[in-house]
């Protein structure tokens, strides 16, 4: 099992960022369950809630700023997203992670470590106390250490916490006394990226833009995400053409890739796998068709070419010399600087 602390899991860009999807695949490979301490997914999810909330509130601000300017304007302007996106993000992660539930005591045992300046709690008299969460965090998971007699990887970043690079040796006296004659069970890991070349072997070559660019599976990969059905429906709608019958053309064209950012490669046996963040740009041509005034008969009908621009996370597979031999998209942003132009 591998269990993150908060930092590293936001560290990972859940639920879509190329980090998390290397460590799927490479939990996915060696046979490892990705899970989390209920305090690090509750705290996360309260990150993200504040983050909306501060974003939520930018918005408010525009909208009584044009009021002002324009006093005409109404402000009717889509209700904001806050709660929908924090319950979205939870069902994601929970689609991912297994949360360990925080065993009874942890919360009291938490509060004396704060009290009494113990770690992983902060150790400083001069200072208000602070560091329970990361207390509960800590048992929570050699609890489940305990109870599965299975190996754990217990990854963090924290070096006031729990050390860096290696563990505080006063948390080990926590692992024998939870583990018993099984201590070697539980790993602590001090971060993501030294927990995957443990697991795995990081390779030097890493994937050039030009090569991802003019990779064929890649571009299958983004031509079936051009003609899914959902992807369509974004762009038409983002094009203002939902009130209109519309054909859309085969597949995507001018397929540009402008960014490529966060690309990892790792070996594991005989297989080599790679992500990375890749931004394109690109056009959909649209047969569209306007009706009528009786809504029946099609006044005119022309093409339109949707320009766009999209960005993935790419899940490469790699053969011995580094070639992109498979890829799919692991994830996409919604659809951004859309424009439509009529082309016949």
């Amino acid at each position: 099992m591998i269990v993150l602390d908060t930092n590293q899991l936001e560290h990972v860009q859940p639920p879509h960022g190329p980090g998390l999807a290397m460590l799927r695949t490479i939990a996915r490979e060696t046979g490892h369950e990705l899970a989390l301490p209920e305090m690090a997914f509750e705290e996360h999810l309260a990150h993200i809630h504040h983050r909306v909330q501060k974003a939520e509130s930018k918005i408010t601000g525009g909208i009584n700023e044009l009021q002002r300017l324009a006093p005409f304007w109404p402000g009717n302007v889509s209700p904001l997203p806050g709660d929908h996106v924090l319950r979205n993000h939870r069902d994601e992660l929970m689609k991912i992670f297994r949360v360990l539930q925080t065993p009874d005591g942890v919360a009291r045992e938490a509060l004396l470590r704060e009290t009494q300046r113990r770690l992983p709690a902060a150790g400083s008299w001069e200072l208000p106390g602070t560091g329970g969460r990361d207390v509960a965090i800590w048992l929570t998971a050699l609890d489940e250490c305990r109870q599965s007699g299975m190996k754990m990887y217990f990854v963090s970043m924290d070096k006031n916490a729990f050390g860096g690079p290696t563990l505080h040796p006063e948390l080990r006296e926590d692992i024998t006394k939870a583990l018993a004659g099984r201590a070697e069970l539980f790993h602590y890991c001090n971060g993501v990226t030294a927990l995957l070349e443990e697991l795995a072997e990081k390779r030097q070559n890493r994937l050039t833009k030009n090569r991802v660019a003019k990779s064929l599976p890649v571009r299958d990969a983004l031509t079936a995400l051009g003609t899914g059905h959902e992807f369509r429906m974004e762009l038409i709608d983002a094009a203002g053409l939902a009130n209109v019958t519309v054909a859309s053309g085969p597949e995507l064209d001018h397929l540009e890739l402008t960014k490529l950012e966060h690309e990892t490669s790792y070996q594991l046996g005989d297989s080599a796998w790679a992500t990375a963040r890749a931004t394109w740009q690109a056009a959909k041509h649209i047969t569209a068709s306007w009706f009528g005034t009786h809504g029946q008969d099609i006044s005119i009908t022309h093409e339109v070419q949707v320009v766009f621009t999209v960005t993935t996370t790419l899940l490469m597979q790699l053969d011995a010399t580094g070639a992109i031999t498979a890829a799919e998209i692991a994830a996409r942003t919604r659809c951004t600087n859309i424009t439509s132009n009529i082309v016949r």
